[in-house]
C-alpha cells in the first residue's frame, strides 16, 4: 500500500493527526528522486506535498484559503507557488475522516501579500465546489499522485518527458483514467519499471469524438463596446481598407485540431485603409485550448489570420500560435496568404479547410508515436456534392510549428476515402498537399502526393481509395524541401473489380517547412459526378520518425 493510500484509508481514524506526522517524516527520511533528471521530470517527487485550510467550507462552490502558499515539492527541497504548478488541472485531496473528497480547482489564486495586520503575510487559495463540509484545519495533498504538477512543471521548465516510477503509487490504468487539459498536447509520459526499464510510453490523444462546436457568430460594429465581438478599435495604424468584411472565429484544440468557423458576419469598416480591428476572445468551451480569428472581403475570402504575441496574449496549449481563451486580439490588417476558413464538409471545388477536432483528452499508450501529432483520425465530414472537374478538400490536419523542420523527418500517412458516384466517370484518386501559413497562394496549397494515378471506370458503384503516403525532410527553412512516395489503388466497395495500382510519383517538392503546415487530403473528381455519397476521407493514420 502506498503512503497516499493509507492516508485515505486512515483518514476517518483518531490518530490521523500522528499518521500526518509519521508521513512527514517518511519524506525526510525516504531517498526519493530528484525533481529532474536528464531532462525527464519524475512524477513521484511531486505526489507528497501537503498544506492546511485556513477557513471552513460548506458543501457548495468557496473557496479555501491556504496556510501555506509555496509546498515543498521534490527531495531536493524546491518550494513551488500555488498557480503555477498547482493549477486548474490538478484535483486535490481534502483529508477530512469520512468526509474525505477529491475536488478540482475551478479557481487557483497566485500567491500575494495580505498586508501588514494578516495573520499569514501571502495569501492564496483555490477554489471547487464540495461535496462535504469541511471546517477549517483539514489536510490538502496531491489528488493525482503529483502526475499533473509534474506535468505544469515539466512545461514550465522547459521538458516534454514525464516520467512516472513505481514510486508514485501510479499505475497504467490511472494516468489512462484522468482528463486531460490545461497542458499542451506535446508532453510525453512514460512508466518506469522498478530496474528502471520503460513499460509504457503515452502520448495526448482524443478521448472521443464529438467535435468542437463552432463558435458563436460575431456581432460586429465600427464601434467597440460591450455588446459586439468584432470591431474597429481605431481608424490609424493598421491596413483594414475601407470596405465590408466578414469576420469570425475558429476554436482550436490541444493538438491543434480545429472546428468550424462561426457563421457570416459582417462589418464596414469605413476606416480608408488605415483601421485596426479587436476580435473579442469567444468563451470557453471544451476541449478549446485557443482561439484564431479569420476575415477577409467575401465570406469565399475569409482567411485564418496569423496571429503573434503583439496581437493577443498567446495560449500555452496548443502547437501552433493561437490567441489565449479569454485574451482579445488586436489585429493590424487583413491576411491572403493563409488557410481559407475551416468549413465542415469543405466546399465544392475551394480549399476550404475541413477540420476534425475533439473535446476530450487522454493520456493514451502508444507507438511512442513523436508527441503532438494524433495519430489516427476519422470519419471527417462528407464533402458536398462534387461535378465533373470538381476537387474536394476532404480532411484537413494542422502540424506542430517547425515539425517538418528537421532532415529526414517522415510523415506516413495511411487513408481511405469512399464515395459513390451517380454520373459513372473516371475515378481519379486523391492528392495530399501541404500549404504553409505564410506559404499559400491566395489559399491553395501545394500538391506532395499526386494521387491521380488511377484512371480506371468506376461506374456508379460505390468505390474505396486507399492510399500510402510518404513525407520526407531532405531540406529545412523556408525554401525547405520535401520528398514525396508510397502508392495507392482503388476497389470496388463490396469486395468487386480492382483498378489500376499506382505508384505516387517522387518528385521533390519546395515548401517552406521552418513554420507550421496543414495537411491537406484532396479528392479530384474528373468526369463522374456524386449527387448522392459525395467524396469522405473514412480513416487516416499518422506514423512520425
Amino acid at each position: 500500500m502506498t503512503t497516499r493510500s493509507l492516508v485515505r484509508t486512515l483518514a476517518s481514524a483518531a490518530g490521523l493527526a500522528s499518521l500526518l506526522c509519521a508521513f512527514a517524516f517518511s519524506q525526510a527520511v525516504q531517498p526519493g528522486y530528484p525533481n529532474t533528471q536528464a531532462g525527464r521530470v519524475l512524477a513521484s517527487a511531486y505526489a507528497n506535498w501537503s498544506v492546511k485550510s485556513l477557513n471552513a467550507v460548506s458543501a457548495a462552490s468557496n473557496a479555501m484559503t491556504l496556510n501555506q502558499c509555496t509546498p515543498q515539492v521534490g527531495s531536493n527541497g524546491r518550494f513551488a507557488p500555488f498557480g503555477s504548478i498547482f493549477a486548474l488541472n490538478v484535483p486535490l485531496l481534502i483529508v477530512d475522516g469520512a468526509s474525505t473528497e477529491t475536488v478540482t480547482p475551478t479557481a487557483v489564486s497566485s500567491p500575494t501579500p495580505a498586508g501588514p495586520s494578516a495573520v499569514n503575510p501571502i495569501n492564496c487559495s483555490f477554489t471547487a465546489t464540495f461535496t462535504n463540509a469541511h471546517s477549517a484545519g483539514v489536510t490538502i495533498m496531491s489528488g493525482d499522485n503529483g502526475l499533473f504538477e509534474a506535468v505544469n512543471d515539466a512545461v514550465a521548465q522547459g521538458f516534454g518527458l514525464v516520467t512516472v516510477d513505481g514510486s508514485s503509487g501510479l499505475t497504467v490504468a490511472n494516468i489512462e483514467s484522468q482528463t486531460f487539459k490545461y497542458a499542451p498536447g506535446y508532453i510525453q509520459l512514460e512508466y518506469m519499471k522498478s530496474d528502471g526499464s520503460i513499460a509504457a510510453r503515452f502520448t495526448v490523444q482524443p478521448s472521443n469524438s464529438t467535435a468542437i462546436s463552432a463558435p458563436t457568430t460575431a456581432t460586429t460594429s465600427a464601434t467597440c463596446s460591450s455588446s459586439v465581438t468584432v470591431c474597429v478599435l481605431a481608424t490609424t495604424g493598421g491596413t483594414w481598407a475601407n470596405a465590408t468584411y466578414h469576420p469570425g472565429f475558429v476554436y482550436v484544440d490541444y493538438l491543434g485540431g480545429m472546428s468550424a468557423a462561426s457563421a457570416d458576419a459582417t462589418l464596414a469598416a469605413g476606416s480608408s485603409g488605415t483601421g485596426v480591428f479587436q476580435f473579442t476572445s469567444p468563451t470557453a468551451t471544451a476541449g478549446a485550448a485557443g482561439w484564431l480569428p479569420w476575415a477577409g472581403t467575401s465570406l469565399a475570402a475569409g482567411y485564418v489570420l496569423p496571429v503573434t504575441s503583439t496581437v493577443c496574449t498567446l495560449s500555452t496549449y496548443t502547437p501552433y500560435p493561437t490567441c489565449a481563451i479569454g485574451s482579445n486580439a488586436t489585429v493590424l490588417g487583413p491576411s491572403t496568404t493563409g488557410p481559407i476558413r475551416p468549413v465542415a464538409g469543405g466546399l465544392a471545388n475551394v480549399y476550404n479547410m475541413n477540420p476534425l477536432s475533439h473535446t476530450a483528452f487522454q493520456f493514451s499508450p502508444g507507438r511512442g508515436s513523436v508527441p503532438g501529432i494524433q495519430e489516427n483520425y476519422g470519419p471527417f465530414t462528407v464533402t458536398p456534392a462534387l461535378t465533373a472537374g470538381q476537387l474536394g478538400v476532404v480532411g484537413t490536419v494542422p502540424l506542430p510549428v517547425g515539425f517538418l523542420n528537421t532532415i529526414g523527418r517522415t510523415l506516413h500517412l495511411s487513408f481511405d476515402v469512399t464515395n459513390t458516384p451517380s454520373t459513372g466517370g473516371t475515378a481519379q484518386g486523391v492528392d495530399v498537399e501541404i500549404g504553409n501559413v505564410t506559404d499559400f497562394t491566395t489559399g491553395t496549397p501545394k500538391i506532395e502526393c499526386i494521387g491521380n494515378g488511377d484512371i480506371t471506370a468506376s461506374g456508379t458503384a460505390a468505390i474505396v481509395f486507399h492510399e500510402e503516403c510518404d513525407l520526407t525532410t531532405t531540406a529545412t527553412g523556408t525554401t525547405g524541401t520535401i520528398q514525396p512516395g508510397g502508392f495507392g489503388i482503388e476497389q470496388v466497395a463490396a469486395l468487386g473489380t480492382i483498378g489500376n495500382p499506382f505508384a505516387i510519383p517522387s518528385t521533390a517538392v519546395t515548401t517552406d517547412v521552418a513554420d507550421w503546415d496543414i495537411l491537406y487530403f484532396v479528392y479530384l473528381q474528373t468526369s463522374g459526378a456524386e449527387t448522392t455519397t459525395p467524396p469522405q476521407l473514412q480513416s487516416l493514420r499518422i506514423q512520425a520518425y
